[in-house]
């Protein structure tokens, strides 16, 4: 292998880790700011945590207000009043769209020390939960690619053979939106000239995975990473 493609592919090596650790990185801190931020306020933390009171409050009643950010609805405001722990308690909730709740009407809610909630807790962790588990399942993508590229080019550099070869007149067959050039750099075009594939791996459908060289009919090499 040429001096000129073994320093490019360390180059690459070196930067994609930086660059998938880093988005690794950025994801766990989303991750812990969004668990933050849904522990932040002492009324959402107790529900979260289970510590809210689960009881009927009444629809005592509704005012319009402003529109609802750059929607066409307006918002309502209920107020609601229950009696817990012996005490009387009144508390507005603010929903956009008019008609969910009337005067007099009977709402199903979980009261904290502060704001009540008309969703169960079971709700809350859930989109929480989601939200954190999309994001780390993110961040764990993240790291499996560097890994898994960090092994492709200690591959290549030592020695490993192709998977396979084969001509192509039209590689848009398997070409995605997301391969990369590796080398040499700049290189630029929606798909490399026809010529012959050599993929270090076969994906679905036999489409060229990991790191793959072409070679043109002039003998032209670019190296291509997916």
């Amino acid at each position: 292998m040429p001096p000129d493609e073994v320093h490019a592919l360390r180059s690459y090596r070196r930067t994609a880790a930086w660059v998938f650790r880093g988005g690794a990185a950025l994801l766990v801190a989303i991750v812990v700011g969004t668990v933050a931020v849904a522990l932040g306020a002492q009324d959402r933390r107790e529900h979260l945590l289970g510590q809210s009171v689960h009881t009927q409050a009444t629809v005592v009643g509704v005012d319009a207000g402003g529109l609802c950010g750059r929607s066409a609805q307006r918002e309502h405001h209920y107020t609601l009043t229950w009696d817990e722990g012996g005490a009387s308690r009144q508390e507005t909730i603010t929903r956009c769209g008019s008609g969910e709740y009337d005067v007099g009407e009977r709402v199903e809610i979980w009261s904290t020390s502060g704001m009540p909630y008309t969703e169960s807790a079971l709700v809350w962790r859930l989109l929480v939960g989601g939200i954190a588990l999309v994001f780390l399942l993110l961040a764990a993508g993240a790291l499996w690619q560097e890994r898994r590229l960090r092994r492709d080019v200690d591959a290549v550099l030592g020695g490993a053979q192709p998977a396979t070869s084969y001509a192509v007149a039209d590689l848009s067959r398997w070409w995605l939106p997301f391969h990369r050039t590796v080398y040499p750099k700049g290189a630029s075009g929606p798909h490399p000239p026809p010529g012959t594939v050599y993929p270090l791996r076969l994906g679905r459908r036999g489409r060229p995975r990991g790191l793959t060289l072409h070679v043109a009919p002039d003998g032209a090499r670019r190296w291509y990473s997916t």
